[in-house]
């Protein structure tokens, strides 16, 4: 039972992963067109390559939703940096459970 329920969250995650990176790809769009004042048929071609570089795209997803969107700053960074934030929290949770770990033998 333990497996499938990690492999619906597992399965969760990336799809909501998916939508949160069309929403970035989007935000990026926006910007473009807002900045540049250039058509949607040639910004995608812009967009879509720096969407999906991991810091870059996010940098630029959160700078579109601000300019494009009209979302505060916070909202923006909220909603494409909660991967990071969740991976630190793993990483963090791991280590600690290989220190406590080391205590216990």
């Amino acid at each position: 039972m333990n497996e499938k329920v990690a492999g619906f969250f597992g399965c969760l995650f990336q799809i909501v992963y998916l939508l949160m990176g069309l929403v970035q790809l989007v935000a990026i769009l926006g910007g473009i067109e807002n900045w540049w004042g250039w058509p949607w048929w040639i910004a995608i071609f812009i967009a879509f390559p720096i969407a999906y570089i991991p810091i870059l795209g996010t940098v630029v997803g959160i700078m579109g939703a601000i300019e494009s969107f009209g979302w505060s700053p916070m909202a923006a960074i909220t909603l494409f940096c909660w991967p990071y934030i969740i991976y630190i929290i793993a990483i963090a949770i791991g280590g600690a459970g290989e220190v406590f770990s080391r205590f216990r033998k």
